[in-house]
């Protein structure tokens, strides 16, 4: 057995209430703009439905984290961070992220392969390996437009996902070197 604690890591809907509310710290805005700026936030690479982001604000709402400040000119229904929200936006920013390999899918599966001595491990690994290879090749396409744009921000993000795929492709090849 395990003598620590398992983490869960952060699930989607704390990440898209944090981006609504990132937005918001930036000055009052309306829906489908949250979503615009989003998606230009993120280079369009993470889906953030609009319909999803009026729900989520009127959660915001009633748990007093943003405020309706009515109307614009154009009738568009404006929304502002509280200080309430504030406070719990940094609050998450502040908050370690835990990472257990223990909640990936792939590391389980392995795991589940090997406790049943399944027969086709090695392609398990295999296509896993060339599902990497696809991520990176994608992501340093990205990340070439990115350098064009000047976009550092993104540019970070992207090469820790970078890097994140290189020590899975590590990972992979001690695994097949345990054969």
């Amino acid at each position: 057995m395990l003598s620590f604690k398992l983490h869960f890591i952060t699930p989607w809907r704390t990440i898209e209430l944090a981006a609504i509310l990132v937005l918001l710290n930036q000055g009052p805005h309306y829906g489908y703009e949250i979503k615009k700026e989003f998606d230009e936030m993120v280079q369009a690479q993470w889906p953030l439905n609009t319909g999803q982001i009026y729900s989520t604000i009127d959660r915001l709402v009633r748990d007093e984290l943003v405020d309706s400040l009515g109307k614009d000119d154009a009738d568009r229904k404006q929304y502002a961070i509280t200080s309430k929200g504030e406070d719990e936006l940094r609050s998450w920013l502040l908050k370690p992220v835990e990472r257990s390999m223990f909640q990936d899918e792939f590391y389980f599966k392995v795991l589940c392969a090997r406790k049943m001595n399944f027969v086709d491990e090695q392609e398990m690994i295999t296509r896993q390996r060339g599902l990497i290879m696809q991520n990176i090749m994608a992501l340093t396409k990205l990340r070439r437009q990115l350098y064009e744009q000047k976009n550092r921000n993104m540019l970070l993000m992207i090469e820790g996902s970078l890097l994140h795929l290189e020590a899975d492709l590590k990972w992979l090849e001690i695994i097949d070197s345990e054969k």
